[in-house]
């Protein structure tokens, strides 16, 4: 136990600034119904977020993800939408390697995913597969017949229903919405009646989890295609998407992204009591390797 206390304690005059930055956002490829440009993209931008929009996922290469704190993909289309037409529905093995790890190494990530008829289930068959065999998040299937004018309830005790734009529901603006009837291990926060019991049609994985990008967020809605109140939901999933994250291995108590006695505490004590949390080598032993590991990650502070 000395041998923990003592270079902790030197830690105390150590503490490094924060590491936090505003919400920089890059959204990729058209949205239905209105299409994007002219419903979220303001939004974002009036709620003060760094927007980048590309014109489709096939530009995606051609940007370094890690200058963005999330990514908005609305693909959840097929060319044939009579809406907003997209010629690349489905992300390319390329596109989808870059964005496994993104959220592998922290990143939020939203997508929706339509499954309106039979001829627009590409995005979503792909979307399922990549959540579960990608980002480690479970299984998601499965679809509700919303009809066109029917109303989302949104869990209000979730924070991407809450501050700046607390909502209770919106409402769907396309002939079906899709839903899930396996969210894997995400959490619904949306769903087809008001009584929260029906089939979800939005879910989120938080920090933790995603077993394969276990610093990452998702936010999945099964169609975009929403009419009242959408573009301010879409801000709150922002705000969850790039709500701060652990940035190294000694973040590991809130807040994130700032290292302070919470830190040094959270390790301490799982040190003492040989939770994994302080069992930063994944070795099954707490000794000083885990020591160094954390005082070294706590010194160096944020990338």
């Amino acid at each position: 136990m000395s041998q923990l206390v003592i270079p902790l304690a030197l830690l105390s005059s150590a503490i490094v600034p924060s590491c936090l930055a505003g919400p920089r956002v890059l959204v990729a490829g058209s949205d239905e119904n209105t299409c994007l440009l002219t419903r979220v993209v303001p939004a974002f931008s009036g709620a003060g977020f760094e927007v980048t929009t590309l014109g489709s996922v096939d530009e995606i290469p051609g940007v370094d993800l890690s200058d963005f704190d999330a990514v908005w993909l609305p693909n959840g289309i097929d060319a044939t939408n009579p809406f907003c037409p997209d010629d690349d529905p489905v992300p390319s093995q390329v596109v989808e390697d870059l964005l496994a790890a993104f959220v592998a190494d922290g990143g939020g990530l939203y997508l929706a995913g339509e499954n309106a008829s039979d001829t627009q289930t590409m995005f979503q068959a792909w979307r399922d597969a990549f959540i579960r065999d990608r980002l480690g998040g479970g299984d998601v299937e499965g679809v509700c017949d919303c009809n066109l004018g029917s109303t989302i309830y949104l869990d209000p005790v979730h924070p991407i229903n809450a501050e700046p734009n607390p909502l209770a529901s919106f409402a769907a603006g396309t002939e079906f919405t899709g839903g899930f009837f396996d969210v894997g291990n995400g959490t619904p926060v949306a769903y087809g009646t008001p009584t929260l019991t029906g089939l979800p049609i939005t879910a989120v994985w938080d920090v933790g989890d995603l077993s394969l990008a276990p610093t990452g967020r998702l936010v999945v809605v099964n169609n975009s295609n929403n009419s009242t109140n959408f573009p301010s939901w879409a801000v709150n999933a922002i705000n969850f998407l790039t709500d701060p994250k652990p940035c190294n291995a000694a973040d590991l108590a809130w807040p994130f992204c700032t290292h302070d006695l919470a830190d040094i505490t959270a390790f301490t004590t799982g040190f003492v009591t040989t939770e994994p949390i302080a069992d930063l080598n994944a070795d099954g032993v707490f000794d000083l390797s885990d020591i160094t590991l954390f005082v070294t990650a706590f010194v160096a502070g944020c990338p």
